[in-house]
């Protein structure tokens, strides 16, 4: 179900590096802006809940959300977080582009802090101010000062804060199709030869997928993605 389309900006022909910026930031903006549109009503049932009427009973609902589906660069736009020539690429943890692509152990990223530094960055980016502080916050969080709307639904930044793991690539935009082949080959066969399925097939399977995809262990949400 489509439930509405967010604008397509573009830079004009020949623009130079001032106006790329600025049409840039009036995305990010604007892409903020939609996201706030489209979840103010679900941002407040997610705080005080609704209630609801089934069967003649009445019940309270909380809406959460459990998963986003998306790819990295929308992951990184949508979590108001740089996608290019930043120090921290990654959306889970605070690791350096210097040994990204090794899953080192490492500091998980703050959800709650890194929303207070954009807000921060946002008020000083509103008043035109503050462009060193504003640089420190970019380069020490990779963090832009546009303020994910995400943010403001309750169990993302609240809670078990799982703003930056309820995201799930596509398996279209993963790196390589060998999981997702498999993944087909090794449903084929069941349908066919019904072969009975034991949760070692699905933990095999489950670690195959992770590990072509996200650096993550079996059973756990993945903690990072430093190595896509």
């Amino acid at each position: 179900m489509t439930v509405g389309y967010v604008p397509v900006v573009r830079a004009r022909h020949g623009a130079g590096t001032r106006e790329k910026e600025r049409v840039r930031d009036l995305r990010s903006r604007l892409l903020q802006r939609c996201i706030a549109v489209l979840t103010d009503n679900f941002a407040e049932a997610s705080a005080s809940g609704r209630d609801l009427q089934l069967d003649g009973k009445d019940y309270l609902a909380v809406p959460r959300i459990t998963l986003y589906v998306a790819d990295m660069p929308e992951q990184r736009h949508l979590l108001g977080l740089r996608i290019s020539r930043c120090y921290r690429p990654c959306s889970h943890c605070m690791v350096g582009k210097d040994v990204c692509g090794v899953c080192t152990e490492t500091t998980r990223r703050s959800v709650r802090e890194t929303l207070t530094l954009q807000l921060e960055a946002a008020l000083l980016f509103d008043s035109n101010t503050g462009a060193a502080r504003r640089k420190q916050i970019s380069d020490d969080h990779s963090a832009t000062p546009f303020v994910p709307a995400l943010g403001a639904i309750h169990g993302l930044s609240t809670g078990a804060a799982g703003l930056y793991r309820v995201f799930g690539f596509d398996l279209l935009h993963v790196r390589c199709l060998c999981a997702s082949v498999l993944f087909f080959a090794c449903l084929v066969c069941l349908c066919l030869v019904g072969f009975p399925v034991h949760r070692p097939f699905f933990l095999r399977w489950r670690l195959v997928l992770e590990s072509d995809t996200l650096c993550a262990r079996p059973h756990e949400p993945p903690s990072c993605t430093c190595s896509t």
